[in-house]
């Protein structure tokens, strides 16, 4: 991989990226000084004859003690998945487990609700929770079927009666005491 930043001559063009580079049409030549500040001109990365890369400054003081990078690496762990180990020997961390069912109780009053207006509540309720995400009342429903809860369709208008939820809650209680007999 070869890299350079602006030069002025076909010759230090050349020097960086190669013999034969500026007549073939990859010239760092071009790369205009103060405009162009932080991009230089690869080649060696992908199939592709160059490309430009951006690069960026992290500013470091070793007389004040400034370092930037320690706020982009604070910034930047913010975002890590709280199961993913950040430093050597870190066991990770437990998952959050979270049960549908356990979760529309929560959130469902006691009026039927439009099925199309509770992923944001289970949203509202967990924010981070992957699979309550980009959930849709459509699937919603799909995954109730699947848990034995029933729904109705009023007007083309699917909705979930809380006690019809309820109902399967205390039976999936049941059955799970059953097993454990």
């Amino acid at each position: 991989m070869n890299a350079c930043f602006y030069v002025k001559t076909w010759r230090s063009n050349d020097g960086f990226l190669g013999d034969g580079s500026f007549a073939a049409g990859i010239r760092a030549t071009e790369l205009r000084p103060g405009r162009d500040r932080g991009t230089s001109l690869i080649t060696g990365v992908s199939d592709a004859p160059f490309e430009l890369l951006r690069w960026y400054f992290i500013e470091v003081d070793d007389d004040t003690g400034y370092d930037a990078a320690a706020d982009v690496i604070a910034r930047a762990m913010t975002q890590v998945h709280p199961a993913t180990p950040v430093q050597a020997n870190t066991k990770p961390t437990t998952v959050e487990q979270r049960d549908l069912l356990d979760d529309l109780d929560e959130v469902l009053g006691t009026e039927r609700v439009r099925l199309a207006d509770v992923p944001a509540l289970l949203r509202d309720l967990a924010p981070t929770w992957g699979p309550y995400l980009a959930l849709t009342g459509a699937q919603l429903r799909e995954r109730l079927t699947e848990l034995r809860v029933k729904t109705t369709n009023k007007g083309n208008v699917p909705r979930l009666d809380p006690a019809d939820l309820r109902r399967a809650i205390a039976d999936k209680a049941t059955a799970d005491l059953d097993d454990n007999e």
